[in-house]
């Protein structure tokens, strides 16, 4: 039709419904001291559709640095794990959380977990498409500018990973604008795979 010039009519049924969703708030220790600054460990947990790729990096990443560091016993610092819902819809878990959170000064480190970290990387070949063991091009991380320095010989030695100021992150397009834009002490990884709404 495109090819032809042809005028088509897409009509899309559906329904609106009210749904429910929640935040998830963890603190390590449960208790924490009044004397220890805060590190954040953020991500989101919803998306559009089958949304693996987009999200599941991220939570995996999320609930295994909960894991590792409530089994290190580690005490010089308040750990609090966020995973924010509704990101598909402006962020709107985040807009929630936001007000919650330890206030910037109290916070050394907030550290999100955003889009599609290390999903797969996909070959298109003969009308097939494949998934490959390695992972896709388009990840980066963005952090603040004092950072900047220990991030890039944290990760100088990890592939396919694009480093940049927050600044040069649109602020529309992840969760750090906000975060960022409180005052936060931030970095996060982002990228878009090939299906980032689908695979």
């Amino acid at each position: 039709a495109l090819a032809q010039a042809v005028e088509v009519t897409l009509v899309s049924d559906g329904e609106v419904r009210p749904v429910e969703a929640r935040n998830l708030l963890a603190r390590y220790p449960a208790q924490p001291g009044s004397d220890r600054p805060w590190i954040v460990v953020s991500t989101p947990i919803s998306g559009w559709f089958a949304c693996a790729g987009e999200r599941g990096g991220g939570v995996a990443l999320w609930l295994g640095l909960a894991r590792w560091i409530s089994s290190q016993g580690l005490s010089e610092y308040n750990w609090l794990f966020v995973a924010n819902s509704g990101h598909e819809l402006g962020f709107m878990g985040a807009h929630y959380s936001l007000p919650v959170m330890p206030p910037a000064e109290d916070v050394h480190l907030w550290l999100h977990l955003g889009a599609s970290i290390w999903a797969r990387q996909w070959q298109e070949q003969g009308g097939h498409i494949t998934a490959l063991n390695r992972v896709h091009q388009h990840n980066r991380l963005y952090g603040d500018p004092a950072l900047m320095p220990l991030i890039k010989q944290a990760f100088s030695a990890v592939p396919d990973i694009e480093i940049f100021p927050s600044r040069a992150l649109n602020k529309a397009h992840s969760e750090l604008g906000s975060i960022t834009q409180a005052g936060y002490t931030a970095f996060c990884f982002v990228g878009s795979h090939r299906f980032f709404l689908h695979a």
